[in-house]
């Protein structure tokens, strides 16, 4: 990692800057000030490098299971990001000591609860910067080690916290960024499992492929439903099956056949413009207050609430549900002996129960989801005295809709299980995807403890990386700009 000279530059500029404004006996929030409630309260110029200090140690409360050595990562470097940019309290020699620990790869070790989303992400992130001052742990390899004793080993004393610095760390949504960014990572793959899933069963049912012609799809006037039925005729070819079927019993099938183009496209649709808000947030600027030498003005303001992210977590929340409650939808009819399937998929149906039980896997991860669906972005907290009175709770909201991602693997891999046991009971088989071909394989035909094939395919699934993911996020990027 290289921070340029220019930043270096800008950085002693706005400082310089800065430094003339309160020799002028300037009041500004955060720097000569108290925080929260006690804003109101101007710091002795005596005192206000150990104003940051005591910032940083009191709000450093985050608790519960840690971030991964990655994700903190993440979060350092789009602190790193954001201080680069010049608009906010930052010295050449904090912006020079947060590089070497990455450089180091010394990442604080960072609990996951206690962020309102709003004041900035302000307990995991003063937890996260704690260390600087020796203080806290920091994860070295597979080793946590105390801050101090890393910082001794190293031959480095603590950083000296400047006034307003610890402000500009804490003061930011770096947090919920990061939280996203990862949560989003699997949510673009759930998408393409879905459709995947999708074209699985159409195989297995012998289901029409009609609601997928481009030109029909192309009269709804929404991209993502024509993007979304071409995905699905890419992967049928894949998967050996191309055209209409000829000599149907079934004149219609199921909306949740039919209508995926428009469905998976509307989710499509919810997802980027989720992953918009989420890069528009990384590009900009959370903190405050913001110096802006420019127009000789400090900017003391909201860019610290991250309702954008909380609203964009709502968004993916709903596109989850949808995407698995389509996925259950098919796997019921795959199972209720339509298509000319027998009933559950069963050998033989009575003395054996196939895939009953399986249906009843997924719909319980439908059913968990359902009780996380609360709508984050209207929630709120009044803390800090009445002063910080509307709070996104961003962090919740993206944590939840991991916690959903989870579920919806779960939902997923049972559709894939029974599509699969369909195709084999015609005496069909799947290429084109070594994923399938492995599930293809754990896939039995008679009587199975079917818990233990549900967690090897969701494994499969989670690791799922082919190619065709690949192209399918860059065409999605190719619409999105």
């Amino acid at each position: 990692l290289r921070v340029g000279d220019d930043v270096y530059s800008r950085l002693k500029e706005v400082n310089t800057w800065l430094a003339g404004r309160l020799e002028c006996g300037e009041i500004i929030y955060g720097i000569n000030t108290g925080f929260g409630k006690l804003c109101n309260v101007v710091i002795d110029p005596a005192d206000r490098t150990k104003l940051q200090e005591n910032l940083l140690l009191s709000h450093a409360c985050a608790t519960g299971a840690e971030l991964s050595h990655n994700e903190t990562r993440l979060l350092w470097f789009l602190k790193i990001c954001e201080l680069a940019k010049g608009y906010m309290v930052c010295s050449p020699e904090l912006m020079s000591t947060l590089v070497w620990y990455m450089e180091k790869d010394a990442m604080p070790v960072v609990p996951t609860e206690g962020s309102l989303g709003a004041s900035g992400d302000l307990a995991p992130l003063a937890t996260a910067f704690l260390v600087l001052t020796g203080r806290g742990k920091v994860r070295v390899g597979e080793e946590k080690v105390d801050a101090g004793e890393f910082l001794l080993k190293e031959g480095r004393k603590p950083y000296s916290i400047k006034p307003g610095e610890a402000l500009s760390l804490i003061n930011g949504t770096q947090f919920s960024q990061t939280i996203a960014v990862y949560t989003l990572y699997e949510v673009w793959k759930l998408l393409y499992l879905g459709y995947l899933a999708l074209a699985v069963s159409i195989k297995a049912a012998g289901a029409s492929t009609g609601p997928f012609d481009e030109v029909g799809t192309s009269l709804h006037g929404h991209v993502y439903t024509k993007f979304s039925a071409d995905v699905v005729r890419r992967i049928l070819v894949r998967l050996g099956e191309s055209g209409e079927r000829e000599k149907r019993a079934v004149v219609q099938d199921p909306y949740s056949f039919r209508c995926m183009p428009q469905v998976y496209g509307a989710c499509c649709e919810s997802i980027v413009r989720a992953s918009r808000d989420v890069e528009a947030e990384i590009r900009g600027i959370s903190g405050n207050p913001l110096l802006i030498p420019e127009e000789d003005k400090v900017f003391l303001g909201g860019n610290f609430n991250g309702i954008y992210l909380a609203l964009a977590s709502d968004m993916v929340m709903n596109a989850l549900k949808v995407i698995g409650r389509a996925s259950e939808r098919r796997l019921h009819h795959l199972l209720g002996g339509y298509y000319d399937l027998p009933v559950f998929l069963a050998g033989e149906p009575g003395l054996e129960s196939g895939c009953m039980i399986v249906q009843y896997n997924a719909a319980e991860a439908l059913a968990s989801s359902e009780l996380m669906g609360v709508c984050i972005s209207g929630a709120t907290s009044v803390v800090s005295g009445n002063q910080e009175d509307l709070n996104s709770h961003a962090p919740s909201g993206w944590f939840r809709c991991r916690r959903v991602c989870e579920n919806m693997y779960r939902v997923i891999a049972c559709e894939i299980i029974c599509g699969i046991r369909a195709i084999k009971m015609r005496g069909g088989s799947v290429r084109g995807y070594s994923e399938l071909e492995r599930i293809y394989n754990l896939v039995p035909e008679g009587e199975v403890a079917w818990g233990p094939i549900i967690e090897g395919v969701k494994k499969i699934l989670k690791g799922f990386n082919h190619g065709d993911l690949r192209e399918f996020c860059r065409l999605v990027s190719s619409i999105y700009k």
